[in-house]
């Protein structure tokens, strides 16, 4: 479990590129009790500005993290409607990284958050608006349960709509605690290749497991036998054809 000192010392790590990361970082000083401070963090690394939170702070009065989590996701999908102005800044910033060979690997590492913070706005877009969707879906399948012994109550129902999409929310979540602990565990690790990190991010990106991935990161590996590692898991965890099964298909190609 990290200290309150290594937690300070890792957020401003990932603040020092933004814009006023003295003031975010002090605001992120003065907000390490509650519960709220890593909810606070990853208001900060979507983008938003230290008046935006400090504001919501004052007038939303959240009572924990599940309620700033979802005023993020709220605010982010609205944001969603500049993305196309989210796409000429990395339009942008590609034309200035192939023209400044002296910051080329600062670049590179700013341009792979941005694409993967524009993954994460797409993903959270989705979430928010498949959300009134799967509450029918639910309440569809609800219908056609067919009552055994005493009849669902009202309240019961709409009990087991809500935890849907808290368990909806907590997928997302642990989607964002697996891309900074992936940053913190290997991107911001100096102990591994450039070829190594470049080799782990794509499992990321194909949506790999952070666990698999995990079982993989070792810094005295090469990429090559991780590579060989990763297909042997792969094989293990797919259950092999049966000799049946191999014909039948060999019969279909003919």
């Amino acid at each position: 479990m990290l200290t309150k000192e290594q937690a300070l010392e890792f957020s401003k790590l990932i603040l020092a590129d933004q814009p006023e990361a003295d003031v975010k970082f002090q605001f992120l000083s003065d907000h390490t009790d509650g519960g709220i401070y890593w909810s606070l963090l990853r208001c900060f690394i979507v983008g938003m500005d230290v008046q935006t939170v400090a504001g919501y702070l004052e007038k939303g009065q959240p009572k924990n993290k599940a309620e700033i989590d979802q005023w993020m996701l709220d605010e982010l999908a609205a944001r969603l409607r500049d993305r196309d102005q989210v796409y000429q800044a990395l339009v942008d910033l590609q034309e200035k990284v192939s023209n400044n060979s002296v910051e080329h690997e600062k670049y590179e590492n700013t341009l792979r958050d941005l694409n993967k913070a524009k993954l994460d706005l797409k993903n959270m877009k989705q979430t928010v608006t498949t959300k009134d969707q799967l509450i029918r879906q639910l309440q569809d399948k609800i219908k056609n349960v067919p009552t055994v012994g005493t009849k669902e109550t009202a309240g019961e129902k709409k009990d087991k709509q809500v935890n849907a999409v808290e368990e909806q929310k907590t997928s997302v979540n642990k989607h964002i605690l697996s891309l900074e602990a992936f940053k913190h565990d290997v991107l911001l690790n100096d102990t591994y290749s450039d070829e190594q990190k470049d080799y782990l991010l794509s499992l990321l990106e194909r949506g790999e497991n952070y666990s698999d991935i995990n079982a993989l990161a070792e810094p005295s590996m090469s990429t090559n036998d991780m590579r060989r590692l990763h297909e042997l898991m792969k094989r293990q965890q797919t259950p092999e054809k049966s000799l049946v099964d191999r014909i039948r298909e060999r019969l279909q190609k003919l």
